[in-house]
């Protein structure tokens, strides 16, 4: 048998609900009229549009942390690329004789090494480049050829290219990182806003049948969870490419229960839930990708497949 209960916000996606359908609502209460309390009223006018705007500030903020990320990303593909032709065409020249094998030193790499030097962090290309573009020079003056197609001024301009871009990326995570801790912080204050009005709305429609208490309440963002059967819901996270690519350990939540699982190498998560009905909410978030809430409508009981794209 399903039940029915009132459950307070488990995101910010919820709270932002709560308060935006609040404010809603006693904007035009209708000829019951309101049902809020004086100061509840004015707690909600000065702490929902705060609210609001916070959440839309975190949503800009990781756009403009993305956007940074791809340019870096770029540079940072041709920066591996310049320096992975650079120590390849050097390896060529010692096997012609054009360069000895103990300048590799100069490199940051043994003298018996002719593999090209490993690139898989962003940090490993940086050092790479760096070796490249201070100590070439030396190389020179000891008595080495200079380098050529590419040579190190080429290696220089894409570091130099690199370099403010990797720091702008940083800078705008950090701000985003800066505004989400300040959404967070301000969830407090909006979780005891959001009871003291579900409170008020709740006895305000007291007098009414359950079922209909909780219609009316609902107008004023109060938030009721219906559980029953327990339901399966398999979610696929995919990017926005043709064709789609799985994305991986991106973080699924249910907006109501709170519960958060990883997606795996498919891009796959299953959520088996009590939850069912017209508003479930999946809160979707994965590194170089907007947020994405989705809604689901299910029986209790059902077997739910539902593919997402993330942008």
């Amino acid at each position: 048998m399903s039940t029915t209960s009132r459950r307070l916000s488990n995101s910010n996606v919820r709270r932002k609900e709560a308060l935006e359908d609040a404010a809603a609502k006693q904007a035009s209460p209708g000829a019951i009229g309101t049902a809020l309390t004086p100061i509840t009223i004015t707690r909600l006018s000065n702490i929902q549009p705060i609210y609001t705007n916070g959440y839309n500030i975190v949503g800009q903020k990781k756009a403009l942390a993305i956007q940074a990320t791809a340019a870096k990303n770029e540079a940072l593909r041709t920066l591996r690329l310049v320096c992975k032709s650079y120590i390849g065409v050097f390896n060529y020249g010692i096997e012609r004789g054009k360069y000895q094998a103990a300048e590799r030193s100069y490199f940051g790499i043994d003298a018996d090494n002719s593999n090209l030097p490993d690139q898989t962090t962003e940090n490993q290309t940086k050092q790479l480049a760096k070796m490249i573009t201070d100590n070439d020079a030396a190389r020179v003056v000891a008595g080495g050829a200079a380098m050529a197609n590419p040579d190190t001024a080429e290696v220089l301009v894409a570091l130099n290219n690199y370099n403010p871009l990797a720091q702008a990326a940083s800078n705008a995570y950090e701000a985003y990182d800066i505004e989400q801790e300040n959404l967070n912080d301000a969830s407090e204050e909006a979780d005891l806003l959001i009871k003291k009005i579900w409170d008020e709305v709740e006895t305000f429609f007291n007098h009414e049948a359950p079922e209909s208490m909780r219609q009316n309440a609902r107008q004023w963002g109060v938030q009721y969870v219906t559980t029953g059967e327990k339901a399966t819901v398999n979610l696929t996270i995919t990017d926005s490419q043709t064709p789609a690519q799985p994305v991986v350990a991106a973080t699924v939540k249910q907006s109501d229960t709170g519960t958060e699982h990883l997606t795996n190498s498919e891009g796959k998560v299953v959520f088996e839930t009590l939850v069912f009905g017209a508003d479930v909410k999946f809160e979707i978030s994965a590194e170089a990708f907007m947020d994405k809430v989705i809604s689901l409508n299910y029986v209790e009981g059902a077997t739910v497949n539902q593919t997402v794209q993330l942008t």
